[in-house]
């Protein structure tokens, strides 16, 4: 027995329907959104702290709990909220003043207290004893949301390979967590300041 035309057509037109939905309900679709506007909000607070109070800034916008890591060049170099504040805490009376600049910032929300972060930065820092550094490059990363706001749980800054100062594996291997004062945070613990 044949099919009729229009219940064939009929089905095309309910298959073709549910294969174009979006996976996300309406509530669904405006948690993202509003994940989405406050943690880009969250990131857009750092650069006005970060030249306002130097890289002490850092520890209100990082997550000050074991959990917490940062990366860089390859490498892991701050292993928990402590580690960061300390570190922080350390290089902070070196640095006169810093800026940083977010481009392209893009965020996706992994569920309503979670998501994944990613933007290109620029860094420009003055040191107190003289001379300045600038970084720029891309961050990745994971902000949670805490009883205090939105914080960055995992971090990583890269910057290009072929940028100065790169082509000496060892100084990319032990350069800073925080991609400021690479040299001078090194002094500091090669130095066990």
């Amino acid at each position: 027995m044949r099919e009729s035309p229009i219940r064939c057509l009929s089905l095309a037109a309910v298959l073709l329907a549910t294969a174009c939905q979006t996976p996300w309900s309406e509530p669904e679709l405006a948690a993202l959104t509003r994940v989405r506007r406050e943690v880009t909000e969250f990131l857009m607070r750092i650069p006005p702290d970060l030249a306002c109070e130097g890289p002490l800034a850092w520890r209100r916008h990082l997550l000050a709990e074991p959990s917490f890591f940062m990366a860089t060049y390859g490498s892991l170099h701050l292993t928990s909220g402590e580690h960061a504040a300390a570190f922080v805490g350390e290089i902070a009376p070196q640095i006169a003043s810093m800026t940083l600049e977010w481009r392209e910032i893009r965020v996706e929300p992994l569920t309503d207290e979670l998501a994944a972060v990613s933007a290109g930065y620029a860094e420009h820092a003055r040191f107190v004893a003289g001379g300045e550094e600038r970084f720029a490059g891309w961050f990745t990363g994971v902000a949670v949301r805490t009883a205090e706001g939105w914080r960055l749980q995992h971090a990583h800054w890269s910057d290009p390979i072929e940028k100065a100062g790169h082509t000496d594996s060892a100084r990319s291997r032990d350069a800073s967590a925080i991609p400021v004062a690479r040299d001078a945070v090194q002094n500091a613990i090669d130095t066990g300041q």
